[in-house]
């Protein structure tokens, strides 16, 4: 930025948090146009999440789970050693920088991801990309309760990295939207490798896939008085005068009061055809340059959504909760 280039940066932003605000000052020094590659700000599918939660198509929004699971060694990470990998072929020194010094070695250049020595762990790769999504769909800027749990049980080929991790964050409530819950999983080792996301508010869910999501209206349902004495309910273990008593007195509190809306939403939305987000987020990164535009992913964003998965790391790591400020954007005590 200071040479004067664009700069498309990979996710996650930064390795370290501390070098977050670095970044951000540089951003707004220069003026340069920087993009954060994490694509799920630039998709069509969490744009259509955007839009129904703020339409309040599930009421007021209580929590979120997202999962991105796999089930493949090539997923996880275990990319292609070139044949004439050496110390002739690759700079050693400088893919190691300031990370402790030792001989060379093919399998961690290649494979950096394994080794905590060089990358961000499952969290920093693929927490990220949910986090990105969650953020643009609500409009929040982070959550400041963080903890994280897991660790390594299927590969024993001397990676040192986890291969699941389990994170649970709660974020405060803004003018964007209520307090809610966020629950994350990762997961190498998933027979299924399956990947999902529910929106989850008081009026329905919204379940989003890679390329289309489900709107589910089912709400709250208010039991009936007979669900209360004959259904799933601790009146029928009543002795028999109790349950003629209750169904003689019994008296249902009126619902809570609910915005009524006639509105109409579509139960399904579907990319198009051919469609990938990927495409987008480098159009949108281009389109930014050209127009001098804002971008859909800057640095500011880009920590806001690195630090919790990173933070994640570092709570199971240490085996405590951890605190962040969005808005200061600094780790807290």
């Amino acid at each position: 930025m200071k040479a004067g280039k664009a700069v498309y940066c990979e996710k996650p932003m930064v390795r370290l948090i501390p070098e977050g605000t670095e970044v951000i000052a540089a951003e707004k020094e220069t003026g340069a146009t920087f993009q954060v590659g994490s694509q799920y700000a630039s998709s069509l599918i969490y744009e259509k999440v955007r839009e129904l939660i703020k339409a309040g198509a599930i009421g007021p929004i209580n929590s979120v789970e997202a999962r991105y699971n796999r089930n493949s060694p090539i997923g996880a990470w275990q990319y292609t050693i070139p044949p004439d990998a050496s110390p002739r072929t690759v700079d050693w020194d400088r893919f190691l920088g300031s990370a402790p010094k030792r001989p060379f070695d093919a399998v961690r250049f290649f494979r950096w991801r394994n080794y905590n020595d060089y990358g961000t762990a499952v969290a920093g790769d693929l927490f990220v990309h949910l986090l990105t999504g969650i953020h643009h769909a609500t409009g929040s800027l982070s959550p400041t309760r963080i903890a994280g749990a897991g660790g390594q049980r299927y590969w024993k080929d001397g990676r040192d990295v986890y291969h699941l991790i389990m994170g649970l964050m709660d974020y405060p409530e803004t003018d964007k939207h209520p307090s809610f819950t966020l629950a994350l999983q990762c997961n190498f080792e998933d027979g299924g490798g399956d990947t999902l996301f529910r929106f989850v508010g008081s009026d329905g869910v919204i379940n989003v896939s890679f390329t289309e999501l489900s709107l589910n209206r089912t709400g709250i349902v208010e039991p009936s008085r007979n669900d209360v004495l004959k259904g799933y309910n601790s009146v029928t273990t009543f002795a028999n005068a109790m349950q003629k008593e209750l169904g003689e007195t019994l008296r249902l509190e009126p619902p809570p009061a609910r915005a009524t809306s006639d509105k109409s939403w579509p139960e399904k939305y579907v990319v198009p055809r051919g469609y990938d987000e990927r495409y987008d987020h480098f159009v949108n990164f281009f389109t930014a340059i050209r127009e001098q535009k804002p971008v859909y992913e800057n640095a500011t964003f880009g920590l806001r959504a690195a630090a919790p998965a990173l933070l994640c790391d570092d709570s199971l790591r240490l085996g405590k909760v951890m605190s962040w400020n969005p808005v200061q954007l600094k780790v807290e005590s």
